[in-house]
């Protein structure tokens, strides 16, 4: 039996980064001796163990195309599976290296060392063809290192596109990889890339017009370590409300960032002259219980659009102000008087009073 470093953690300490997450890849073994060794066995479809510190170790395996979308694949291990053999049906090639633990020697079949010396994204083998998910995975890696795409890469990546294989995808696997490559250093080559390959409308419909004109936007928000529900809420500053919906629906965005996408075509649709308007999108935006979300967009537009005119400053004030009213805030004659919904109007019209004494 012998242990191996593999995959992303070795790539990063070449780039000098610290990994997030150590893999080791198992060669000689079964997993009985894996389990007789004190180790955890936790994979479904393959024998993958955690030690006791949580570190994940798959047997040497390979990989057979046995049917379309991602699912269609025979996994197959045993003690005779080589490194190489491992290492082959990875997708990139800075992914596909291993290191020695015991010597520290890097083992590169693929040349994943010299692609990141050259920065580029690069597929091992042919065999990347075979699971739809790596048009994304390729994708984000160019949105985490700026690395351009190799040309018979993105020529494969297209032909994929075209395949109809990407329509195979769930929407869980959508949504995982379009969220981690908004929070990578240069989102917007993530939807760039997916554009160049033809796949950008495909896996995310009408929001690929949007996603293409935040370009500017994410660069931006990247650059100031926006938080996600910025980010996407730039994405939805570009995008209309109709698309927004669809793209919700057909990735199904969680609740939390599917709300501040909402929000912001809110926001678009207020009439800042109108109190009646005003108070419209404060009762729709749960303001009165939380200033979080105009907080964040507040944020967001100063940093994308320092000259907008929309002072939402004073409004977070106001908001704030409001929600402290309550019933010891009502005349002696109206807490005597009134019961059920009217408490609650009349509260509301004390906080309106503070919308307009702010905004007359």
């Amino acid at each position: 039996m012998k242990i191996y470093l593999v995959g992303g953690a070795v790539r990063d300490k070449l780039l000098g980064l610290d990994p997030k997450d150590r893999d080791y890849v198992v060669v000689g073994s079964t997993p009985e001796e894996m389990e007789a060794n004190g180790f955890t066995r936790v994979g479904a479809d393959f024998p993958v163990f955690l030690d006791k510190n949580g570190d994940e170790y798959a047997l040497a395996r390979t990989e057979r195309k046995t049917g379309p979308g991602y699912k269609g694949f025979d996994t197959s291990f045993d003690p005779s599976t080589t490194l190489k053999d491992d290492l082959s049906r990875r997708d990139l090639t800075i992914n596909a290296m291993a290191q020695d633990p015991d010597t520290g020697k890097i083992i590169d079949p693929f040349g994943g060392q010299r692609d990141l010396k050259d920065k580029v994204i690069k597929h091992v083998s042919d065999a990347f063809g075979e699971d739809p998910l790596r048009v994304l995975r390729a994708a984000r890696f160019a949105a985490r290192f700026n690395f351009t795409i190799a040309p018979e890469t993105k020529k494969l990546m297209s032909k994929l596109s075209a395949s109809g294989e990407l329509s195979s995808l769930t929407s869980e696997r959508v949504w995982k990889e379009a969220s981690r490559a908004m929070m990578e250093k240069h989102p917007h080559r993530f939807s760039q890339v997916m554009g160049e390959a033809g796949a950008l409308e495909i896996v995310f419909g009408d929001l690929h017009v949007g996603l293409d004109e935040a370009y500017s936007v994410l660069r931006t928000l990247a650059k100031q370590n926006a938080n996600e529900i910025q980010r996407w809420m730039g994405v939805a500053t570009k995008s209309e409300a109709s698309t927004i919906e669809s793209f919700i629906k057909k990735v199904g965005v969680p609740n939390d960032i599917a709300y501040a996408m909402r929000f912001v075509k809110n926001i678009d649709t207020t009439d800042f002259s109108s109190i009646d308007s005003i108070m419209h999108l404060l009762k729709n935006s749960r303001a009165w219980s939380s200033t979080k979300l105009f907080e964040e967009y507040a944020q967001m537009m100063k940093w994308v659009n320092p000259s907008n005119k929309l002072n939402l400053d004073r409004l977070i004030q106001a908001i704030k102000e409001g929600s402290k009213i309550g019933f010891d805030d009502l005349s002696d004659d109206e807490r005597a008087n009134l019961k059920g919904p009217d408490i609650g109007r009349a509260i509301d019209t004390k906080r309106r009073e503070i919308i307009q004494r702010v905004y007359k």
